[in-house]
């Protein structure tokens, strides 16, 4: 005999309908994935660092020159030099700033005074100078001394130095002039050419 619908039936229905609402579950539930973070911007790129100074790399700073605190040479020696470095034959040392002496040598102006002192030279000795037209100086002025801005001196180098009471390069103090006084000329007049004074030079 079937029981009524009334009591059986409708409870198995109403089961049904429950477990058709209810949520399924599964055994493994799979979680969805989560999204990935927004990427971040790539931070700016840094500026490369500024080049090590010229000390730091090797090379001799400007600061480090002792050419640039001296200018004993420019204001001890007579300076003559090829006429065809002369502006004024087409070359590159500024016309107004030497004199023809015959057809083939020119000379800078001021090296030939009792006092020397050539007409470029610009600042006090022995504290702080410059060449004004060291760009286009003369080959004597170039061949000078070629080691002194790296703070070596020679023969030359030394006696002008000392014509202006400076100790010769290397820290060494000053000789005593023939007049007994620190920085005095330094003897006799040497020639162009000689192993104290190079070519184009000649000691005032």
């Amino acid at each position: 005999m079937r029981p009524p619908q009334g009591a059986g039936g409708g409870a198995d229905a109403a089961s049904a309908r429950n477990a058709s609402l209810a949520p399924s579950h599964p055994s493994h539930p799979s979680h969805p994935s989560q999204p990935s973070p927004p990427s971040q911007p790539s931070p700016p790129s840094q500026p490369s660092p500024p080049s090590q100074p010229l000390a730091a790399s090797g090379a001799l700073a400007a600061s480090d020159n002792p050419c640039l605190r001296c200018g004993a040479c420019c204001a001890s020696f007579r300076v003559d030099f090829d006429r065809a470095e002369w502006a004024g034959d087409g070359g590159a040392v500024p016309e107004l700033l030497a004199d023809p002496i015959h057809d083939r040598l020119c000379r800078l102006r001021g090296t030939d005074h009792a006092r020397p002192r050539c007409a470029a030279l610009v600042g006090r000795i022995g504290e702080s100078v410059r060449c004004a037209i060291h760009e286009w100086r003369p080959s004597p002025c170039r061949e000078f001394g070629l080691r002194a801005p790296l703070g070596i001196g020679d023969d030359a180098c030394d006696a002008a130095r000392r014509r202006h009471g400076l100790p010769p390069l290397g820290g060494q103090p000053a000789e005593v002039g023939l007049d007994g006084r620190p920085g005095a000329a330094p003897g006799p007049a040497t020639t162009a050419g000689t192993a104290s004074t190079p070519p184009g030079h000649a000691c005032a």
